[in-house]
């Protein structure tokens, strides 16, 4: 599947369109934040990293509040597009809404968090 070869490899996500895409209510409770905080949580969330692998495999790093966390796991395409993403803890659905060469969108089945999609720009390929 094309889709499948695209996916392969790294992708960090989208600081320009960062606050764009977070769900609204999300929005204006960052908003009420005082600045150095407001920015603080952004780019904790801009420092998110989604890594996939020939084999299947999977690995996400990112900031939370100042500290890298980790995260590995698997991940599988099915027939109708959904990617699955799954871990020791967690098991998470997105719909591909757009993969092209170098552009990712992911919008998760259940929306969780600050962010309605996740929009990625490829930096490496495997």
């Amino acid at each position: 599947m094309a889709q499948n070869t695209y996916l392969r490899g790294k992708w960090i996500l989208d600081t320009e369109v960062l606050e764009s895409e977070m769900l609204d209510k999300e929005q204006k409770t960052l908003d009420m934040l005082p600045p150095e905080k407001k920015e603080e949580i952004i780019k904790d969330m801009g420092s998110k990293v989604f890594r996939f692998f020939n084999n299947g495999s999977f690995n996400a790093y990112f900031s939370f509040r100042g500290k890298q966390e980790e995260v590995n796991g698997s991940w599988t395409l099915d027939e109708d597009g959904t990617l699955w993403i799954i871990t020791d803890s967690d098991r998470k659905a997105y719909v591909i809404e757009l993969l092209k060469d170098e552009r990712l969108i992911l919008v998760p089945e259940e929306k969780s968090g600050l962010m309605a999609k996740l929009i990625f720009n490829k930096s490496e390929k495997p």
